[in-house]
């Protein structure tokens, strides 16, 4: 609002218009603030330009189109305008290869666990001091703290917003994740009323990410690096609808908003985008919108209470000089439009972090921003497209003869000068004199062995460009093996690469990332029992990379050291069939049975015993009757046996004792005798035999 002396006069209160005049001045010195972040915003725009350029040649390289330059060319030569695209093939199998590893559905790439010395805020009682006890309370915090963040992830969609940034990535070169942010969203809940249940919307205030559009993302265009940044900008394109929408989230300035929606965007739309919708479509021209900034950075305490007073924040003003140094910087998160400040505050976090994280998928020394697939195989595609057109060009050219017609000595009866079937000629000399010479053939050589050469020659390199050979895409290709302890050591040769550029990830955005809701938790949940000393665990190039092996590894424990009579009871053959499962990404708790269930079957099992094997019942039976075979013929045997005696006694009038001895010597053979039988009996029973 504007003042003049006059108008100041007619007030005739001294206090009053001292007061105004120092709201002037200060809203005098936010202007100028602002001004001054807008112009340094623009500076990081007209930095980066050269950058943008590369990406709009990567995505008409993506989408299979040529530069206008080159496309004019080739049609004024009326040359052939096909394009092979094999740079959306690489870009596909990199992100897919990417976020299968990073993402699975089974398993997550991070883990908390505490530090090897924990220190807990909570003091331990009852002289629980002891290390074990420590440890103990430590490892429980930590599985409580790993379950608060997986639950805070997943309603987040996390896992689908980094997959939109690891497209980016592959892409253009460079993906960028933002959070934790408070989100604005509301819960939707049904509520018992008068009149039966209700749906309400209820403020739910969790942790938020975002996946922020490289082309919005503007850091410290001299820093080289995303820690050297001292302050980082983005840019937010919004209609009138958006900015109404933005005016109901909290903590934003709703007077302020009104004011610019007064106003007409004063900015056009980024040239990008059109040059993208041309890229993609038609390109018809887009409505105006306005241009807001989000400022990441520090800010002089000093203008910061100054501007949180003209905002008419003289609370928050006078708790900062109260508890800062007012010529100390401190990190603010500021939205601003068109010299109206919507929104300031302190950074959310004790630690400051930055809140934005980027992933390279080739990273740039010289550079916050990376390359991607496209930039990585440039050249490989321009000599398959250059290729492949002569081999277009010179097949039109060597599928028919070139016509060479003599004018002097014949002429078309119908004037025109193309060949057709059963044309008509007139011959110009008397009596056909050189007829044979109105027309020559000349035949053009065709070369598409040669230049088929070429184009694999340029796919073999595009390979080599991107480190993705078609191995690592599922296709044999050249590298055919025969055995699986061969393709396993192929499979591990490959994934050096990925395993390099995982371990990326894993540095600029997993721990980044669950390091800053590590310390969001710390800093705001009223959870006490999810607090502690830990640290992050980033598995994505560890475990999550090499299933391919794990599961060859593991298959072949399972199969030669489960039964071993020595390593076998050593071997935990549930955990082993556990982790063999989650290697085939399947998820081991649908199909595996618990520790639980497996008690809880064996506990059964005592109680109730299971009824005999009908197998077993039945060769027991068999082997009682052969046993009371065995016996009745030892019987018979020693019937006749006597019988024999008596009979030898009679003829031969033996004396008793002659027969005494003889009768000895009979039943030693008959006992020798059964017991042969039985053994023989014992014999074919454990062969199978005679049952």
């Amino acid at each position: 609002m504007a003042y003049n002396i006059e108008q100041l006069r007619d007030h005739g209160d001294e206090e009053y218009e001292s007061e105004t005049m120092q709201q002037m001045r200060l809203e005098e010195k936010m202007a100028v603030l602002v001004g001054s972040l807008e112009t340094l915003a623009k500076e990081q725009v007209s930095k980066k330009s050269n950058i943008e350029d590369r990406w709009l040649k990567d995505l008409r390289q993506f989408h299979g189109k040529y530069e206008t330059d080159v496309l004019s060319k080739l049609s004024a030569a009326n040359k052939s305008q096909i394009f092979v695209n094999y740079t959306r093939n690489k870009s596909n199998s990199w992100e897919a290869r990417l976020s299968d590893m990073l993402f699975p559905t089974d398993d997550k790439n991070w883990g908390i666990k505490p530090t090897p010395s924990p220190e807990l805020a909570t003091a331990l009682k009852d002289g629980n001091e002891q290390a074990g006890a420590v440890q103990d309370e430590a490892t429980k915090r930590a599985s409580a703290m790993d379950r608060e963040i997986e639950d805070q992830l997943r309603e987040a969609s996390y896992n689908i917003k980094n997959r939109d940034a690891i497209h980016d990535s592959c892409v253009l070169g460079s993906g960028i994740i933002k959070g934790p942010t408070a989100s604005a969203k509301n819960k939707r809940q049904w509520r018992q009323g008068e009149e039966g249940h209700e749906l309400a919307e209820i403020s739910d205030p969790r942790p938020d990410w975002s996946r922020v559009d490289p082309w919005n993302y503007f850091p410290d265009m001299n820093a080289r690096t995303k820690d050297e940044c001292e302050f980082e900008f983005e840019r937010h394109l919004l209609s009138k609808k958006e900015m109404r929408k933005l005016a109901k989230q909290p903590g934003f300035d709703k007077k302020a908003i009104q004011e610019v929606l007064k106003e007409e965007a004063r900015e056009n739309i980024p040239d990008y985008i059109q040059q993208v919708k041309a890229i993609v479509d038609d390109g018809q021209s887009l409505e105006a919108k306005y241009v807001v900034w989000e400022y990441h950075g520090p800010l002089d305490g000093n203008d910061l209470m100054q501007l949180l007073q003209a905002l008419g924040k003289d609370e928050e003003a006078y708790e900062m000089e109260e508890e800062f140094d007012p010529l100390a910087e401190m990190q603010v998160i500021m939205w601003f439009c068109q010299n109206k400040v919507l929104k300031i505050g302190m950074h959310p976090l004790d630690s400051e972090d930055s809140m934005y994280s980027v992933f390279n998928l080739e990273k740039d020394d010289s550079s916050v921003f990376g390359f991607g697939v496209p930039y990585l195989m440039r050249d490989s595609q321009k000599s398959l497209n250059g290729a492949w057109r002569m081999i277009m060009d010179n097949s039109a050219l060597s599928t028919g003869p070139q016509i060479v017609v003599n004018t002097d000595i014949i002429e078309p009866m119908d004037g025109n000068w193309n060949l057709t079937a059963r044309k008509v000629w007139k011959a110009k000399l008397r009596n056909g004199q050189g007829l044979d010479h109105a027309f020559k053939a000349y035949s053009i050589d065709g070369h598409q062995q040669e230049l088929i050469q070429v184009i694999n020659l340029a796919k073999q390199f595009a390979d080599d460009e991107t480190n993705l050979p078609l191995v690592a895409q599922g296709e044999s290709g050249a590298h055919q093996t025969q055995t699986s302890g061969g393709m396993s050591m192929l499979m591990n040769a490959v994934n050096v690469v990925f395993r390099r550029v995982v371990k990326n990830f894993d540095d600029d955005v997993t721990i980044p990332n669950i390091r800053r809701i590590y310390d969001f938790n710390m800093q705001f949940s009223q959870k006490e029992y999810i607090k502690g000393d830990f640290e992050i665990d980033a598995r994505g190039s560890s475990v999550l990379l090499v299933r391919e092996v794990q599961a060859q590894n593991l298959m072949q424990m399972a199969m030669q050291f489960s039964a071993h009579p020595v390593l076998g009871p050593l071997t935990k053959t549930p955990e082993l069939y556990r982790s063999l499962v989650q290697a085939h990404m399947l998820p081991a708790d649908s199909i595996v049975k618990t520790d639980e269930e497996l008690q809880q079957e064996a506990e059964a099992a005592a109680q109730n015993p299971p009824p005999p094997d009908p197998e077993m019942v039945k060769m027991e039976s068999a082997m009682q009757i052969e046993k009371l075979r065995g016996d009745m013929a030892v019987a018979v045997a020693e019937m006749n046996r006597d019988t024999q005696m008596m009979k030898l006694a009679e003829q031969k009038n033996m004396q008793l004792e002659e027969l005494k001895a003889r009768l000895g010597i009979a039943k030693g053979n008959a006992d020798s005798k059964e017991r042969m039988f039985a053994a023989e009996v014992g014999l074919k029973q454990q062969e199978g035999e005679g049952i």
